[in-house]
């Protein structure tokens, strides 16, 4: 398949499909409207849904109506993260809530494609809710596939929503969250959502950037799913700290004590987070989203994020810890 080919289906409102760093994905014209229809179509998807759009440089934001945000990005793209960019186009199939969802190729033959025609819609090569099929043939009447589709990681790209304050992982998946450059991980269920929002704005206030794991919204959650996700993250070290935030902040303490070199501490004031960090050398703040007084959020969490741990006897104590 010729480059000369791909562009002219694209240009007559044709469906193609491309290998990505992920999952193979069937693309169209950005502006295209009548493609994208085509596209919930044959993945028997709900309508009126969005689609997010495929670049493969900077400099194409400015078709996309994209002013701001083009330097933040540039941590993240090219790579493994869809990145949501406020955008003054006004196309529903690809902009929500004033919103559009940016990925970058930076090799193979879809940024080929991209250089010479221009952003490209896209999804996920499948039909909705089902896998990667491994006979792809039944779409080629209605797709021009145009080089032999592989599946680079199973997992979606990571969704992630540039904030003043850090960054919302709306979706983990393949891209590496520690590469936000954060300097805590945060994560609350739905009883610690509203105690969340004030301690974002209180490490805003030190410039401590936060990525935040979720959730998003008042919808139930189970505390331990998002307690998983930060003492991963800390564990691992893509973050040297972690907040979690629960009814009571117990749940959360047991689910992340779980996780060997993680030490979470449930903190009730600022002689608590000294102490929490001094002589425990805590790396996970648990709060309590129900009974804790949002007045002393200020002295807790600059007193936990500022205290130093003190070390020699404490030192020894931990490592009988981490013995367990």
């Amino acid at each position: 398949m010729n480059t000369k080919e791909i562009l002219s289906h694209l240009g007559s409102g044709g469906l193609t499909a491309f290998n990505t760093d992920t999952v193979p994905g069937i693309f169209a014209a950005y502006n295209d409207r009548a493609a994208a229809d085509k596209i919930t179509a044959l993945k028997k998807s709900a309508r009126g849904r969005t689609y997010q759009v495929f670049i493969c440089d900077l400099g194409q934001l400015d078709l996309l109506g994209i002013k701001s945000g083009k330097e933040e990005i540039r941590k993240f793209l090219p790579g493994k993260f869809s990145v949501l960019l406020e955008t003054k186009l006004r196309m529903p199939h690809i902009v929500k809530d004033g919103k559009i969802s940016i990925r970058m190729m930076s090799s193979g033959l879809l940024k080929k494609v991209l250089n010479e025609r221009g952003p490209l819609l896209a999804t996920s090569f499948n039909e909705s809710g089902k896998a990667f099929p491994r006979n792809y043939g039944k779409f080629s009447k209605e797709i021009m596939i145009c080089e032999d589709l592989k599946v680079i990681s199973r997992s979606p790209s990571t969704l992630i929503d540039i904030k003043k304050y850090g960054y919302d992982i709306l979706r983990p998946g393949s891209g590496d969250i520690g590469a936000t450059g954060a300097m805590t991980v945060i994560g609350s269920d739905h009883a610690g959502l509203e105690m969340k929002s004030e301690v974002k704005e209180t490490l805003h206030k030190y410039s401590i950037i936060v990525t935040d794991v979720g959730t998003f919204n008042g919808d139930s959650v189970d505390y331990p799913d998002i307690a998983h996700i930060v003492g991963k993250a800390v564990q691992k070290k893509k973050f040297p700290y972690g907040i979690l935030i629960c009814g009571t902040g117990i749940g959360m303490s047991i689910a992340v004590n779980r996780f060997k070199g993680v030490r979470g501490a449930l903190c009730h004031n600022e002689n608590f987070a000294r102490l929490a960090r001094m002589h425990n050398d805590a790396n996970v703040l648990v709060l309590s989203g129900r009974f804790l007084d949002k007045k002393i959020l200020d002295p807790l969490i600059s007193t936990f994020f500022f205290t130093s741990f003190e070390a020699g006897r404490h030192a020894a104590r931990i490592k009988k810890i981490e013995k367990v």
